[in-house]
């Protein structure tokens, strides 16, 4: 079905599933076109479109319901129950419901259904792991690795350099382009989720790092980053470096966490400097603070280590 010809059917409430395609619902397309128009990340808009279409399928194999309007809270339980079985992290199974929670919100948003089958629905708890921090040594051998005298040397260093000392997401630090750099007021430019403009901090070292990068540079491509056959780089880029480096460096522990422990890192660090945490907050693109405490527990675990037990 088409987005223009559901919106203008939106007066008929509820209406029934228009039609399928191997058991998905076509109104997953029009939410996820909905998502994609609210400025939703291209990452999260994949997952959208993975995900979602796992659980009607779980439908049709188990002879579930052929409706949207049909769907139970006891259907997405079984599904729920079913992931668990599978063995699949409860991180994995989290960001599932919340899919689903957000699909159905939106089908009622829309006036596909007259109430969410997730309405009194509670998400799975999510186990709290105590997730590793990059000390300073361990920063120090992945720019080891790093030869200021090529171009890739130059450029992972002053990758690493600027996720240490900025707070950016791995996505943010991507899109960069030359001209978000303030060299004068010492800040970046940083549009992060749903394009929201804040400014991050340059730091002299990650000023220094790129400043070197850009010196191999000779083309005027407004990219900040550029691959080895010196064309426009992703995250994905960035993704594949810094694995490659963690493994290098021998820490292998840290590969699957290379996404987001420079951010978790820069946040900590900050908050045992006794940065306040609403600059933390607007620095580092935060919107709610149940994260950056965490992040105070865990430092107030450290600090309790360190304190002079009694035998």
């Amino acid at each position: 079905m088409r987005l223009d010809q559901g919106i203008s059917a939106a007066s008929a409430s509820p209406r029934p599933r228009a039609s399928q395609k191997n058991g998905v619902p076509r109104e997953i397309e029009g939410f996820v076109i909905s998502r994609q128009v609210e400025g939703c990340t291209p990452a999260t808009l994949k997952t959208y479109s993975l995900r979602l279409p796992l659980f009607f399928r779980y439908l049709e194999e188990h002879g579930g319901p052929h409706s949207l309007q049909e769907i139970e809270r006891a259907d997405i339980d079984r599904y729920l129950l079913h992931l668990q079985q599978q063995d699949l992290s409860p991180f994995y199974i989290h960001a599932i419901f919340r899919a689903l929670r957000a699909f159905f919100n939106w089908l009622v948003a829309e006036e596909f259904l007259e109430r969410s089958p997730m309405r009194t629905m509670k998400a799975p708890r999510l186990p709290r792991l105590a997730k590793p921090f990059l000390g300073e040594a361990q920063r120090d051998a992945l720019l080891e690795l790093c030869p200021r005298s090529t171009f890739v040397g130059a450029r992972n260093a002053a990758i690493i350099w600027l996720l240490w000392g900025s707070g950016m997401r791995v996505g943010e630090c991507a899109s960069l382009e030359i001209r978000d750099l303030d060299w004068n007021q010492s800040r970046i430019r940083v549009f992060g989720k749903g394009q929201r403009e804040r400014w991050a901090p340059f730091t002299k070292h990650a000023k220094k790092a790129v400043w070197r990068y850009l010196s191999h540079r000779r083309d005027e491509l407004p990219q900040l980053w550029l691959t080895e056959e010196r064309r426009p780089a992703g995250r994905w880029m960035i993704h594949s470096q810094m694995e490659r480096l963690i493994e290098r460096a021998g820490l292998r522990g840290l590969v699957k966490d290379r996404n987001h422990i420079f951010r978790r890192t820069w946040a900590w660090r900050n908050l045992k400097a006794g940065i306040p945490i609403k600059y933390i907050m607007a620095a580092g693109g935060w919107s709610t603070v149940t994260m950056l405490m965490r992040y105070v527990a865990a430092m107030e675990s450290e600090e309790a280590m360190g304190a002079n037990w009694q035998e």
